[in-house]
């Protein structure tokens, strides 16, 4: 089964890649993301970079946000 995982990396230089943050069964939404990262928060009260945060994530890219990298990925388990 495939499901989608955003991961993380600290800042810290002894941090693996792969700091499991979330799981989803489907692709998550720009909604989905704007509530798990900024909880309580509507898409007006978000400046420009951080709606650019949010885009990049959902392209797959990593993106420096939140004192650490962000990514998503689409990830087997068995």
């Amino acid at each position: 089964m495939k499901v989608w995982a955003i991961f993380s990396i600290a800042n810290n230089y002894d941090q693996p890649d792969n700091n499991l943050e979330k799981l989803y069964k489907e692709k998550p939404t720009f909604e989905a993301l704007l509530n798990f990262f900024y909880e309580g928060k509507t898409i007006s009260d978000l400046d420009e970079y951080l709606i650019i945060g949010l885009v990049g994530i959902l392209k797959e890219e990593r993106v420096d946000m939140l004192g650490g990298e962000y990514r998503l990925e689409l990830v087997e388990v068995e």
